[in-house]
Parts: C-alpha cells; structure tokens; sequence
C-alpha cells in the first residue's frame, strides 16, 4: 500500500533525457564559413572595391554561367533524342505493326554490347 500515491504524496517522475546530438556537417561548415566570408568582405570597404576581387568573382561567375548552359544544352538534345525515338517508334509501329519491336531488337544489342564492352576495346588500342 505504500506504492498507492495519496493527497499528500508526489508520483515518481521518470528522468528524462533530452539529448540533442552534434552532428558535424562539413558542407554546412565550409557554406556558413563562406558566408561569413562574405559578409565580412562586404563590410570592409577596402576589400569589397579592389578591381582584382571583383575580376575574379566576375570570371568565376562567367564559368559558372558557361557550364550551366553546357549542362542545360545536354539535357535539352537528350530530351528531343527521347522524343524523337518514341515518335519514330510509334510511327513504325503504326506503318508496319510488331515487327517494328523485333527489328528495334537487333539494332539495340549491338549498342548495348559496344557500350557495355567499350573498355575493353579501348584498352586494346
């Protein structure tokens, strides 16, 4: 009977733990180290107009740009290739039926076998 809590007595509390763990992020460190950075370039006057800093940041910027556009201009001609193919797909198949499949077949285990062996044919050379 001495378990039963009455008015007068308290309920046992439990420990709790409240542990938050510190999790080390090192792009989340080197991107916050790069704000600061910058904010403290920003700051300081005699840093932020030097015509070398910006020259810099303006070519980086512009590679940046380029490689954007390249990797763009990548995906834009794959995605009218995909296009392509399934229309060019779809209209065989109209125009000659199933054969189509069979004949699409024999052109794609060619290319997969050179795409799948292609180092081997290039360490021979």
């Amino acid at each position: 009977m001495a378990n039963i809590p009455f008015f007068g007595k308290k309920k046992p509390r439990y420990k709790r733990f409240d542990y938050q763990p510190r999790i080390y992020d090192p792009v989340k460190e080197r991107i916050e180290n790069k704000r600061k950075q910058y904010l403290a370039d920003i700051n300081n006057p005699e840093v932020s107009k030097r015509p070398e800093d910006r020259k810099a940041f303006r070519l980086q910027l512009e590679e940046n740009l380029r490689r954007h556009k390249r990797n763009e201009l990548r995906a834009q001609t794959i995605r009218w290739v995909i296009i392509l193919l399934v229309i060019s797909i779809g209209w065989a198949w109209l125009e000659w039926g199933n054969k189509v499949f069979t004949y699409i077949g024999w052109a794609i285990i060619p290319i997969y076998l050179i795409y799948r062996f292609r180092n081997i044919f290039k360490s021979k050379e």
